[in-house]
């Protein structure tokens, strides 16, 4: 499997931590852009599918749901840099 873009952190957040007395800042990048695109496309699959009937219900597995999410991830990534 190859590598792909991310878009980064979707939601970094910098902390402060005491460790042994000594205080230290770390960044938590979170998910990334790409994982938070395709959690929100895929709430788009299920609504079309359950609620607007696009689909026949069973008719996509789990694994048809994320990778088409990840390829709508894949391409709001990509309209990006446009």
């Amino acid at each position: 499997m190859s590598k792909k873009e991310t878009g980064g952190a979707a939601f970094p957040v910098l902390e402060l931590r005491n460790i042994h007395d000594e205080i230290a800042m770390y960044a938590e990048p979170g998910m990334t852009l790409r994982d938070y695109f395709a959690a929100k496309a895929m709430q788009g699959y299920i609504t079309g599918i359950i609620v607007l009937g696009l689909k026949e219900p069973g008719s996509w597995t789990l694994k048809d749901y994320a990778t088409e999410a990840y390829a709508q991830a894949d391409a709001m990534l990509e309209a990006r840099k446009q």
